[in-house]
Order: C-alpha cells, then structure tokens, then sequence
C-alpha cells in the first residue's frame, strides 16, 4: 500500500497558492513538461486525477496524509453533486433505502475494525453499485403483511454470484476448481463487500515472491482477502523444509488471522473460503496443518478442511460437534451391515 503526502510542515497562504498553481499546471496538456508529446499527455493525466485521489485518501480528515488544501475541487465536488442527487432519488424507496444502507453499515464496520492494520491510511467505502439502478430495487406486487419470516430473511440476503451458501449467513464457499486469474477477478468484482481466504506461501506475503494460482487474491483484492500461508517459498514446497522452531511463529500468525476472521464474521461482514482446502495433507507438516484445520472448524467458521479428519484430533473435534458418530448409530440400532458403504 502507497499513500502520498506534500512534505511541508509550514504552510503558508503564499505556498498553498504556489502548490495549487503548480499541481494546475502540472495537469494542463497545454504545458510542456517534457520533450515528448506523449509523456507529457500522461504526466497531465496522471496529476488532473490528482485532487480525486487526495479526497479518496482521507476525505477531510486532518493527518499528515491530508493535501485537500492545494489540489483543485471543483472537478471532486462537481462529481458529488451528481451523485449525491442520484442517492437522494434512490433513498426515497424505502427498500432501495436499506440495501444501500445496510451495505454502507456492513463496510464502515469493517473498515474501522480495530484489527484493521491500515485503517489509518486508507478506508475503502467504494461499493460496486450504480446508483441509476438503485432507484429501481423495489418489493413488487408485495405487502408487508403477505412475507413470512423466511421470506423477510430472504429479502435481507445480498445474492452472492458464484458463491455457495452455508448455514451461518456470514460464511460462504467458493468452489475455483480450474480457475484462471481472470474467473478469480471476475468473482471478487461481483463480490466486492466479500473477504475471501485464500491459501498461499511465505515468501509471496512477505512480497518476496510473485502471487501465482490461487494467492493472486492478494493482488486482485489485497484489502478484501486474507492469506493463510501453507507453504514456503513455492506454492509446491507444503514447507516440509522449514525448520520446526518456526512452527510457533507460523501457529500465532494463523491464530492473529483467525481472530480477525472470527471478528469479521460475528460483525455480520461476508467471509468466503475456498472448497479445495488449505494446505497438502500428507505433504505439510503434521502440527502446522492440524492447528490450521482446527481453526476452520471452530465456530463460527465450521469449515472442515479437505483430508483433515485423518487424524485423531480433528476426528474428535467433528465427533463432538456431530454429537454421534457412524460407529454409534451402527450399535445403537444394531445393524450388522454399515450402511454408509455403498456394495454396488
């Protein structure tokens, strides 16, 4: 993440007049910058979006971040007045009124989570929503008086394209199987209120490798993603060679991940997890990848992770929640065949 700001602890009103006329001419095609026509049609493109950006950054918010004071708003505020007409004509529909607003609720909480490491630099409030359509979300041809419970439940559910439902409202699958980058790109612009979890190495969170497969999540949506790491260097090493004193660094670097995840969904923010898993089961060491899939498992997540019921732990762990297992149902009715195996 980059954030810009003007180096200047002593403005003046003569220095922001010279700052603004500087930035102006900066942004006006009509003066060179630089020998080449096409360079200096880029230069000017690049500082006459300059004041949107400043406003995107931090809004009106005093930080050292702040440089509203020497960009040109006419351009920022003329775009709010637009929209702002638009949103006022949408909220008059009561139905439109609280989508719109339960969406904005949904991500103020998340952007200003106390385990949100970089709030302070930037929140992301943009929502993949035209407001030209807003207006038009209406509850036809319904009274209040004709919805049942489930159907008010229904009608306070957001459509997920492309994800599947679980029983906790908050969790969601996402079944990749033979994606490419651009059906993952696809998924999260459709998805972009969603946090999805997303299984990756070492060295690509630490940025000493380039995202490949499935951790291209973090360049996609490295703000709305979260990297569980299950590997070292490669996505194929499953990290039998690292040395198992940095087991405990890896298990508080799950457990901190977890507690964020846990926080997002108890805040009824959308989380998705992906069907494939997470980490090799016969590959990855043992005490890595037990704690991994114990911490899927538990509520309020409830994921089982794929071949992780090979071990004891987590057999005991899905028992105890199942509450009874095959062997037990076999002996409570006395049945002499299991009829969980299938004979044809």
């Amino acid at each position: 993440m980059f954030n810009l700001y003007v180096a200047e602890k002593d403005f003046t009103n003569d220095k922001s007049n010279l700052y603004h006329k500087n930035l102006l001419d900066l942004a006006n095609p009509g003066i060179k910058k630089v020998d080449n026509e096409s360079e200096n049609i880029m230069i000017s493109d690049f500082f006459s979006k300059l004041p949107f950006y400043a406003f995107m950054q931090t809004g009106i918010n005093k930080t050292k971040f702040n440089f509203t004071n020497i960009v040109q708003y006419n351009d920022f505020m003329n775009l709010v007045n637009d929209e702002s007409k638009k949103l006022i004509n949408a909220l008059e529909d009561n139905n439109a009124a609280n989508k719109f607003l339960d969406m904005l609720y949904s991500r103020f909480i998340r952007e200003n989570n106390k385990a949100k490491l970089n709030k302070g630099r930037f929140q992301n409030y943009l929502l993949d929503l035209d407001l030209d359509d807003l207006a038009s979300i209406k509850k036809e041809n319904i009274t209040d008086s004709e919805l049942s419970t489930d159907d008010e439940e229904n009608l306070k559910r957001t459509v997920r394209e492309g994800l599947i439902e679980t029983k906790n409202p908050n969790v969601f699958l996402l079944d990749d199987t033979g994606f490419f980058p651009n059906n993952y790109n696809n998924i999260l612009s459709k998805n972009t209120d969603v946090t999805f979890v997303y299984p990756t190495s070492i060295a690509i969170l630490q940025n000493n490798a380039q995202a490949t497969g499935k951790s291209v999540f973090k360049n996609i949506a490295s703000e709305m993603s979260i990297g569980l790491p299950v590997a070292q260097n490669n996505m194929t090493d499953n990290m039998k060679d690292l040395p198992s004193n940095y087991y405990e660094n890896i298990i508080n670097y799950y457990n901190e991940q977890f507690k964020f995840i846990n926080t997002l969904i108890k805040d009824g923010l959308p989380v998705t997890f992906l069907t494939s898993g997470y980490g090799n089961v016969t590959e990855m060491p043992k005490e890595l990848f037990i704690h991994l899939s114990k911490e899927l498992y538990k509520q309020p997540i409830g994921f089982l992770n794929p071949g992780s019921t090979m071990y004891k732990d987590m057999q005991k762990l899905v028992k105890n929640r199942q509450g009874i297992s095959d062997q037990e149902i076999l002996d409570n009715f006395g049945l002499e065949e299991d009829p969980f195996t299938c004979k044809i």
